[in-house]
C-alpha cells in the first residue's frame, strides 16, 4: 500500500485545516446557543430582587376580593413554589409540598381540611387548578369548603391544568390502587370546561400527550437546542398579552367546537360507566367561567380583541356541551351561572377567591344531597 507523498499532504492541508475551523466554529456556536439560556436565567435570577416581581399574577393578593385576608400575599408566593412530575398515563402530577398556604402530600394531592369524624361514604372531586385550589388556601379550596358543608370524607384528585381525558385516567388509577374512601355511597364528581376549552380550540393543538419531546433522543439536533427554544418561548409569553401563544377556531368552525364538547362528554360517558362499575355515584359539571358570567370583573384586565376572540371559544363550545350532556344517559350539572353574583369572585378568568369557592362548595353540596 503506498503512502501518501508529502506533496499530496500539502494540498490537503489548506482543506485539513478549514474543516477544523468549521467544525470548532460550528460546536461553539451550538455550545453559545446552549448556555445562553443559562446566563439569561442566572442574570435574571441576580437582579430580580432588585427590579421586583414582573408576573401580574404577583399582585393579585391586592384584589378587592383578598381585602383583610392575611394569607392572601403569601399564597400567591407559595403558588411559585408548586412543581410536578411525570406520571404514566395522567402526565404529570404536583411534587409534595409543605408551605403557608398551600400542602402537597406525599401521594401528589392536594390536603383536604377534613371534619373531625367524616362520613365514610367519601366524595371524589377531579378537576383543573379551580378546583385544585389555585387562588387560596388549604382550608379555602373547594374540596375543603365541601368536606365541611357534606360531613363526608373528601378527596381532591384534581391537578392544575387537568383536561378531562387526565381526570379519567386519574379515576381509573385510584380504582386500580384501590386507595378510595370505603364507604356504600361514594360519589364521583368532574368539574370540568375550562381547560378542555382552553386546550383543544387552540389552532396549534396537538393533543394532552406526555409533551412534544417525549419521543426525542436527547442527542437528537431539536433535543441540543431545546433550552434555547424553550428560552424564546418564555420571551414570547412575557411580551405576548394573550393568555395562550395561539389562535382559536372554536367560535368560527361549528365542527370543531362540536367535537371538543363531544370529547368532553364522552369522557364524562365513560367516567359514569367506571363508577357505576363499582357501585359509585358519577356527577358530571359543568364549571363557571368569568366571560358568561353576571358578576363584577371590573378588577381584571380582560379587555381588548384578544380576550374578546378567547371569550368566544366558550360561547361556542358550552352550548354544545350542555346539548350533548344532557342526550347522555349521565347526572349533568350544569354550574355556569351559580357566580352570578353582584361580589368580586373571580381572580381571573376561571380562578376563585375564597368567596366563589364557597359558593361552588354550597352549590355541589346541594347537588351530592339531591342525587341520593
Amino acid at each position: 500500500m503506498q503512502l501518501p507523498t508529502r506533496d499530496y499532504m500539502n494540498r490537503i492541508k489548506p482543506f485539513f485545516r478549514i474543516a477544523v475551523i468549521n467544525l470548532v466554529l460550528m460546536l461553539a456556536a451550538v455550545g453559545l446557543i446552549v448556555a445562553f439560556p443559562i446566563g439569561i436565567k442566572i442574570g435574571f435570577d441576580t437582579v430580580s430582587p432588585f427590579i421586583g416581581p414582573l408576573s401580574q399574577e404577583s399582585k393579585h393578593y391586592l384584589y378587592p376580593n383578598y381585602a383583610g385576608v392575611e394569607w392572601a400575599k403569601q399564597h400567591f408566593k407559595d403558588l411559585e413554589d408548586v412543581s410536578f412530575t411525570y406520571r404514566d398515563k395522567i402526565v404529570w402530577k404536583a411534587d409534595p409540598l409543605e408551605s403557608p398556604t398551600i400542602t402537597v402530600k406525599a401521594d401528589g394531592l392536594r390536603r383536604v381540611i377534613q371534619v373531625q369524624e367524616p362520613n365514610p361514604d367519601g366524595l371524589l372531586l377531579f378537576g383543573g387548578s379551580t378546583m385544585w385550589g389555585m387562588g387560596t388556601d388549604d382550608a379555602n379550596t373547594i374540596p375543603s369548603l365541601l368536606a365541611q358543608l357534606s360531613m363526608r370524607e373528601v378527596v381532591n384528585h384534581a391537578q392544575p391544568g387537568y383536561l378531562s381525558r387526565q381526570a379519567l385516567n386519574a379515576l381509573v388509577d385510584s380504582y386500580a390502587a384501590d386507595v378510595l374512601p370505603t364507604g356504600t355511597d361514594r360519589v364521583i364528581v368532574f368539574y370540568d370546561g375550562v381547560n378542555d376549552v382552553a386546550a383543544k380550540c387552540k389552532d396549534d393543538d396537538t393533543g394532552w400527550g406526555a409533551g412534544e419531546h417525549s419521543h426525542e433522543s436527547d442527542l437528537s439536533p431539536v433535543a441540543v437546542f431545546r433550552p434555547a427554544l424553550h428560552l424564546l418561548s418564555k420571551v414570547q409569553d412575557a411580551f405576548d398579552s394573550r393568555i395562550f401563544n395561539s389562535g382559536y377556531s372554536c367560535h368560527t368552525d361549528q365542527s370543531r367546537a362540536e367535537a371538543v364538547a363531544r370529547s368532553l362528554v364522552n369522557n364524562w360517558i365513560s367516567a359514569d360507566a367506571i363508577a357505576r362499575q363499582h357501585g359509585d355515584r358519577f356527577l358530571a359539571v359543568l364549571q363557571p367561567v368569568a366571560f358568561m358570567n353576571q358578576t363584577r370583573l371590573d378588577h381584571l384586565n380582560m379587555n381588548g380583541e384578544h380576550w374578546q376572540t378567547f371569550a368566544e371559544q366558550y360561547h361556542a363550545v358550552y352550548p354544545a356541551i350542555r346539548r350533548f350532556a344532557k342526550e347522555a344517559s349521565i347526572q349533568f350539572h350544569d354550574l355556569s351561572g351559580v357566580l352570578d353574583v353582584d361580589e368580586y369572585v373571580y381572580i381571573d378568568f376561571c380562578h376563585l377567591s375564597q368567596k366563589g369557592n364557597w359558593l361552588l362548595a354550597s352549590a355541589l353540596n346541594n347537588l351530592v344531597t339531591d342525587s341520593q
